[in-house]
């Protein structure tokens, strides 16, 4: 679908696409659970190698959760590129990331799994930039203390990095972050020209 702009010249057709184009999808490849992310920071990266072309500046993230998620948090969590400065580490942003929000909440409140492909899927997010699948992107979130947060995993070349304690999401700069051999809870990434 195509939308009609009117113009000084009258009506113009553009090619701004309301369709979104997936870009990154795992979820069928998310099959391992891991308990006990509760209290846990954790930079997610969508390596470019896996990103397919589509053009736009919107973006919404869809979460995976495997069973024994109950009362779960996502505290915040946040998107930008991944820097490719000189001496910062991989999982820096490249800018001040945008915040993702759900039904227009900062948090993701209330997440309990009964199965292991329990999904809640995010509002669409203005990034930083255009969306340029050349570029690595990561997702941090900070999963809260209270309750459970279970992830689905897979083994992948994006991965993750993981560090305990208080909310450091939207931190361009991080420091002390393991690695991890998994990439958890993000299964897929779409991107729009328009914020729906």
């Amino acid at each position: 679908m195509s939308m009609l702009l009117l113009g000084t010249g009258g009506i113009t057709a553009t090619s701004v696409s309301t369709v979104p184009v997936t870009v990154f999808n795992q979820t069928a490849s998310l099959t391992v659970f891991d308990p006990a992310w509760q209290g846990f920071n954790q930079v997610l990266v969508l390596t470019s190698s896996l990103l397919s072309s589509a053009t736009g500046q919107y973006a919404r993230f869809t979460w995976l959760f495997s069973s024994g998620t109950s009362s779960g948090i996502l505290d915040n969590a946040y998107v930008a590129r991944q820097s490719t400065a000189g001496g910062a580490e991989i999982f820096d942003f490249s800018n001040t990331p945008s915040q993702i929000q759900w039904a227009g909440a900062t948090s993701l409140t209330g997440i309990s799994a009964v199965s292991s492909a329990t999904t809640f899927v995010s509002d669409f997010v203005l990034l930083p930039e255009t969306f340029d699948n050349t570029k690595t992107y990561l997702v941090a979130q900070h999963c809260n203390s209270s309750g459970s947060v279970n992830s689905v995993d897979g083994a992948g070349a994006n991965g993750a990095f993981f560090k305990a304690g208080a909310a450091e999401s939207s931190i361009v700069d991080k420091t002390g972050f393991n690695t991890y051999a998994a990439f958890s809870f993000i299964a897929k990434m779409e991107v729009s020209q328009v914020n729906s």
